[in-house]
């Protein structure tokens, strides 16, 4: 992806593994990565933090991704900002937050990649 700016992906993911596979795979591409692990410190940035888009887990031990995106949709500065979910459960999925897509896991890296590169153009 030959982006003119660098984009930046605010990722907030609790499962270590997935969120250094994410952070790896964005970086390779030329994104900077923001790599949250829980929601808690999520939200006490949240108001500094500039993404081009958030991937957001929606299962976490301390909040929950969907509230998240339900409160980044209600700021002005974030209204806009592409938003993808991530989760194994997608029967729980509701999506009155407006999200731009699921992504469930286990997830295709390509499929991932590719919603990913869709958002940020």
């Amino acid at each position: 992806m030959n982006m003119s700016t660098k984009k930046t992906v605010v990722v907030l993911e609790d499962d270590v593994a997935i969120g250094e596979l994410l952070e790896y795979l964005l970086t390779e591409e030329n994104i900077e990565v923001k790599l949250f692990d829980r929601a808690v410190p999520f939200e006490r940035e949240m108001e500094q933090l500039h993404a081009d888009l958030y991937l957001l887990d929606i299962m976490l031990p301390d909040g929950d991704g969907y509230e998240i995106c339900c409160k980044l949709r209600k700021r002005e500065k974030t209204s806009h900002t592409p938003i993808l979910l991530i989760s194994a459960h997608f029967e729980n999925i509701q999506n009155g937050c407006n999200a731009e897509g699921f992504i469930k896991k286990p997830f295709h890296i390509d499929e991932l990649m590719n919603h990913v590169k869709r958002q940020l153009q």
